[in-house]
Formats: C-alpha cells, sequence, structure tokens
C-alpha cells in the first residue's frame, strides 16, 4: 500500500503546528514552502495569515526554526562540492 505524498497544507500542518484552517489560509494565498512563511516581507505574511502581530512572529519563528534544524541535521545537502 502506497503512501500518498504530503500535501502543502498537511506539511504546514505538520512542521508549524498549526491547524488546516491556518494552512489553508497560508497556501490559498500563495505560500507553497517553509521558506517562503520564514522570509516573505512581514505584512504580506500578516495580510495572508490573517493573524496577529504577535501570531506572524511565532509563525514566522517556526519555520525559521525548523529549516534551521534541517539544515543541522543534513549540512551537505544542496552543497555542490559535498
Amino acid at each position: 500500500m502506497d503512501k500518498q505524498p504530503e500535501s502543502t497544507v498537511e506539511m504546514f500542518q505538520r512542521t508549524l503546528h498549526i491547524n488546516e484552517a491556518l494552512a489553508r489560509k497560508l497556501v490559498e494565498g500563495g505560500l507553497m514552502t517553509l521558506e517562503e512563511v520564514a522570509y516573505v516581507p512581514f505584512s504580506e505574511l500578516r495580510e495572508v495569515g490573517g493573524l496577529w502581530e504577535e501570531e506572524t512572529t511565532a509563525l514566522r519563528n517556526r519555520a525559521r526554526q525548523y529549516l534551521l534544524e534541517q539544515a543541522m541535521r543534513d549540512p551537505g545537502e544542496g552543497r555542490a562540492d559535498a
């Protein structure tokens, strides 16, 4: 039995610890990667998610933390000389 690939909504829910409604808002707003959540202009993320300033900051921080942890786990990934 093959496992279905994880959708962007599911990935956002898992990695950012958010509910499905917020994850869908992010996708419907055009955000498709954790990098976009982490580094899109603050005002754009806040507008897309319909979040308070503190919630937007927390969401960005979770995305950045996850990306940092992944980079530390796989330091050679993405490098041509690795």
